[in-house]
């Protein structure tokens, strides 16, 4: 009785901290940080039912990560779009993927992709000079939208990525998605799936995610049709034809498909499973990663002085 009451005192303390204290909620986490940093030990708190560990070495990071594969309930909320990829798959599906794709990105592989990180980062110079001098304006826009085109390429192999696949309806699409995903994460009482199904968020999530995977699956069956035919004109390998492009990377896509070839729990579903999940994994933590990399940047002109130099 005791355990019960416990729990649905943290929970009720939770969603309270989480729903209306936010300015609480960032001065507790940096709170925990400081003392984790200071004693040098893990810190746990409590999301509602389920505990929350926090480290600050690497080495207990290690053997939490290696001991518990299973996830916490909240990650299968992201299934509805990422269906079982590899962030919010099940523990047998994700030991059998992860053997699989764990050796994708070769360093050959993302050599290959050099001209498109070229390409797009001298596209985000001329974006961001444009602005300089002007008024100030919200900069993670554009980093989400040249990562978000940048991964799309990559991805799924596609040039004019820009008018094809990352189009202002998608791209309004993909980041209502994330929005809506972190906005019932944070919110306790949006966590049981049978109250989540009756609120206007999980009608738009769905419609959000309904129009990207309607835009992938054209794309991957594009690119399907095209692999194949190049598979019965024995030109798997593009440095032996005379009419393909010798300088073409091979897509994220382009593996999966290969290891389709040689696994059959590598379904066209499960194919869009790890396209959506390399997309959302790749874009979020890249613009947020570049975005505050510029702000501290633009904090410190000394700093910002070397750089320019260098």
């Amino acid at each position: 009785m005791l355990v019960w009451v416990v729990l649905v005192f943290t929970t009720v303390l939770s969603v309270h901290m989480w729903l209306w204290s936010k300015g609480l909620l960032l001065s507790r986490l940096t709170d925990i940080a400081n003392i984790s940093e200071e004693k040098n030990l893990p810190f746990v708190m409590w999301f509602g039912p389920s505990p929350v560990l926090i480290f600050v070495d690497i080495d207990d990071v290690k053997a939490v990560t290696n001991a518990f594969v299973d996830k916490p309930y909240y990650y299968s909320f992201g299934k509805i779009w990422l269906g079982e990829g590899l962030v919010t798959a099940s523990v047998p599906i994700w030991k059998h993927n992860i053997k699989i794709l764990s050796g994708t990105f070769t360093s050959s592989v993302v050599a290959g992709y050099q001209s498109v990180y070229n390409a797009q980062a001298q596209r985000l110079v001329s974006t961001l000079r444009a602005r300089a001098g002007a008024e100030p304006f919200d900069a993670l826009h554009i980093l989400a939208l040249v990562t978000l085109e940048t991964i799309c390429q990559t991805a799924l192999g596609e040039c004019g990525v820009s008018e094809r696949i990352v189009s202002k309806e998608y791209y309004n699409a993909f980041d209502r998605a994330v929005t809506l995903l972190m906005a019932r994460g944070l919110n306790l009482l949006l966590h049981p799936d049978a109250v989540y199904r009756l609120t206007p968020g999980h009608r738009e999530i769905t419609n959000c995610v309904g129009l990207m995977h309607s835009i992938a699956d054209t794309i991957i069956a594009k690119r399907r049709k095209e692999w194949d035919e190049k598979k019965k004109q024995g030109l798997k390998d593009a440095k032996e034809s005379g009419n393909f492009d010798q300088t073409r990377f091979k897509s994220f896509l382009e593996i999966l498909f290969e290891i389709s070839e040689r696994d059959p729990s590598m379904t066209p579903q499960q194919v869009r499973a790890e396209v959506d999940t390399i997309l959302v994994a790749g874009q979020e933590t890249v613009a947020t990663a570049l975005f505050y990399a510029l702000l501290m940047i633009g904090c410190h002109s000394d700093v910002q002085h070397r750089l320019y130099s260098e």
